[in-house]
Order: structure tokens, then sequence, then C-alpha cells
């Protein structure tokens, strides 16, 4: 974790990642974040092995001005995430009622 507070939840439990913390997020294993900090978080990724980043390639526009914020997120835009999630083996779930 580079910048920010997340909340995150893999293999049934939660924890809380902040600024120089690691957190491992097996393949296979359902997981989701959320920013619970006021900031907005900068994460450095690592996947191993490759080709997730095939996944990012094809479902983020490339940024210009990294200080803008992130663009809403508006039904064409997740239905270009869902697209490419597709095509490298990633599922999306709903989230979990409360």
């Amino acid at each position: 974790m580079y910048k920010g507070e997340l909340t995150i939840q893999v293999g049934g439990k939660t924890q809380t990642a902040s600024a120089g913390d690691f957190i491992r997020l097996p393949r296979g294993v359902a997981h989701s974040f959320e920013n619970t900090g006021n900031v907005d978080a900068k994460v450095l990724l690592v996947v191993a092995p490759a080709a997730l980043e095939k996944f990012f390639e094809e479902a983020f526009y490339p940024i210009e001005d990294r200080s803008a914020a992130m663009p809403p997120m508006t039904g064409e835009f997740m239905a270009r995430l869902l697209e490419a999630a597709s095509k490298v083996g990633l599922e999306f779930l709903p989230p979990k009622q409360q």
C-alpha cells in the first residue's frame, strides 16, 4: 500500500491496509476492497504469474493527468470492465447483503 487506507475482504477475513502494508490475495479466492480512508488510496499491485495486466490495459483508460479524479462508474465503463474480465478469467461477484 502506497497511500491511504483500504478495508480488504479476502477468504472470509477482513483486513485493514495502510501505507507500507502488504496484503496477499491468493488466486481463485474471492476478494474485495473499499477505500475507508479520507484520501484517495494508491497501491502497488504485483501479480504472479503474469496476465492480469491485460485486464487493466483493456478495462481502464490511459490517464493524462495523474492528479485528476477517477472517472465516474458509468454503465458503459462497467460493461468495459466486465468484458475485459471475462477475457482473462476474472469474475465480478455482487456485493454481499448486510
